[in-house]
Formats: C-alpha cells, structure tokens, sequence
C-alpha cells in the first residue's frame, strides 16, 4: 500500500475515535445538566423548608411518648383504647350473626 492509503486509514481511524469520544462527551454533558437541573430542584425544595422552618416550630401531631406521661393518664387512655376496640369487635361480630342469635 502507497503512503496516501496509510494516510486515509489513519484519518479515518482518528474520525471514528473523534466520533466515538465526542458522542461520549454529549452523554456526558447531557448526563451532567440533568443532574444539575435535579440539584438545583433540591437546593430550591431545601430553601423553601428552611423558610418554613424560619417561621416557627410547628407543633408536633403525633402524641407524646409513653415514658413522658404520668402512668395515671396512660392507664386510663389504655383502658379506653381497650373498651373502643372491644366495642368495635363486638359491633363486626354482630353483623356477621345469623339474625336469630342475636341478642
């Protein structure tokens, strides 16, 4: 083969390379701006509960734990528990009876 030939192998083996690494770099490049448009939705989700919690502290919804009240008051919140769901159970179970059993 001629040097000319050489010469075009070589162009064309450096283009494909070009275009390879270039494809690359546009899935890279594409990769990298979606990543930045996700943290700057974070950075804006993250100012805005900063802000809301600038304002004040929201009071909290669950109840409090069990080892911070007085045991009088966790008895009888328990044995209220207690006799709903018994009221509750006693309610499904009379509607699953045959009208003749129940009371």
């Amino acid at each position: 083969m001629t040097w000319w030939t050489w010469l075009l192998v070589f162009v064309v083996i450096l283009a494909a390379g070009g275009w390879w690494i270039w494809t690359r770099i546009r899935i890279t490049l594409r990769s990298l701006r979606a990543l930045s448009d996700r943290i700057h939705a974070a950075e804006a989700l993250a100012a805005h509960v900063t802000e809301g919690a600038d304002r004040g502290a929201v009071p909290p919804s669950a109840p409090t734990l069990a080892v911070f009240t007085h045991p009088g008051d966790a008895l009888r919140e328990r044995i209220a528990v207690r006799d709903a769901l018994r009221e509750e159970r006693r309610i499904r179970r009379e509607a699953l009876l045959p009208p003749w059993a129940r009371r």
